[in-house]
């Protein structure tokens, strides 16, 4: 299997960042009100969540269940800027993501009832 160079850049650079803030010996967690997870607990979510979505997607081969897996996992990507701009463009990414799921939702459960 081929991987994409800038992807795998991308993974060692969060594990690095992930590395530095650890071993500086505080928790990285966002405001409570916004985000109340901490690192640890939000990349054990998305990695679960993502494996029950591949599998479901294995199962039933809905499209919407591979959105799912990149719209949680894309959650990640609030750690690595602390820019509001970027804070709201991910948070529009998702919310587009989210109307897309339920879209493409309900035209496969159409499509399934004929």
């Amino acid at each position: 299997m081929r991987y994409n160079i800038n992807v795998t850049k991308q993974i060692v650079a969060f594990i690095f960042i992930y590395k530095k803030r650890f071993i500086k010996g505080r928790q990285i967690t966002m405001n409570p009100n916004t985000f109340p997870l901490s690192l640890t607990t939000h990349i054990v979510f998305c990695i679960i969540s993502a494996i029950f979505f591949a599998i479901q997607y294995y199962r039933q081969g809905y499209k919407y269940q591979i959105l799912s897996i990149f719209a949680i996992g894309a959650t990640m990507l609030l750690y690595l800027s602390q820019n509001k701009m970027f804070f709201y463009g991910i948070g529009i990414a998702e919310l587009i993501m989210v109307i897309l799921i339920f879209v493409i939702m309900s035209i496969e459960k159409k499509s399934l009832k004929k």
